[in-house]
C-alpha cells in the first residue's frame, strides 16, 4: 500500500516538478541575458536592488517587445530588404550558412502551415523494418534521386521530446501510409513522448 502511494505521488508530481525545472531554466537564460542592461536601467531611477521576480517579469516584456519591433520591421519593404541582405551576408559563412539556412526552412514551414510541406503527417517505417512511426512530407518530388520512374518522397521524421530535431529519410511512395492525423496533433504525440494519442487514424 505504501510503495502505491509513493509511486502514485511520483507521478502526480513529476509533470509539476518538470514544468518548474523548466520554467527555471528558461527565467534563468532570460535573466542572465537582459541583466546588465535592466540593472543600468535601475539604477538610472535610483532603485539599485531589483528582485530576480522584478528581472525576470521586465525580461519577459523585453523579449515581447523585442519580437513585435522586428516583426514591424520585416512587415514592410525596407526591413524585408534589410533581412534580406543579412540572410545574404550570413549565407557566406561556411558553417553557420547550413544551420541557419535549415531552420530557416523549418520555421518557415512551420509559419506557413497551408503549403505542402510539413502539413501531411503519414508513417512510415522507421528505424528499422517492422518498426512504425510518424513523420511529415517535407517535399512530393525527389525526381532528382531517381528520374527514372519511380515515386520518392522527402520526409522529416521528428525525435522526441523535441521535434525541431530529426532525421530527413527518402522512400518511395508505396512505402508512405498517409493517416488523418492533424500536425499539431503529431507534434503533441512527439513531444509526450507517445503518451498523448492522435484523435486521427490511419
Amino acid at each position: 500500500m505504501t510503495k502505491r502511494y509513493l509511486w502514485s505521488g511520483l507521478f502526480t508530481l513529476l509533470p509539476l516538478l518538470i514544468t518548474f525545472l523548466i520554467l527555471k531554466l528558461v527565467s534563468g537564460w532570460l535573466i542572465s541575458l537582459y541583466q546588465s542592461p535592466l540593472l543600468e536601467l535601475f539604477d538610472m531611477f535610483g532603485y539599485s536592488n531589483p528582485s530576480d521576480l522584478e528581472l525576470f517579469l521586465f525580461s519577459i516584456i523585453g523579449t515581447f517587445l523585442i519580437l513585435f519591433i522586428f516583426g514591424v520591421i520585416v512587415s514592410n519593404t525596407i526591413g524585408r530588404q534589410l533581412l534580406k541582405w543579412v540572410e545574404e551576408l550570413i549565407l557566406k559563412i561556411p558553417i553557420i550558412k547550413s544551420i541557419y539556412s535549415s531552420i530557416s526552412h523549418l520555421t518557415s514551414a512551420i509559419q506557413n502551415p497551408n503549403k505542402a510541406s510539413f502539413n501531411e503527417v503519414v508513417m512510415v517505417e522507421f528505424p528499422n523494418a517492422g518498426s512504425q512511426t510518424l513523420g511529415f512530407i517535407a517535399h512530393k518530388d525527389c525526381s532528382w534521386i531517381s528520374p527514372q520512374g519511380t515515386e520518392w518522397y522527402s520526409v522529416f521524421i521528428p525525435t522526441s521530446p523535441n521535434p525541431s530535431n530529426g532525421y530527413v529519410v527518402m522512400l518511395p511512395r508505396e512505402k508512405i501510409k498517409s493517416t488523418s492525423i492533424a500536425p499539431d496533433e503529431a507534434f503533441t504525440w512527439v513531444v509526450s513522448c507517445g503518451v498523448i494519442i492522435p484523435k486521427g487514424s490511419r
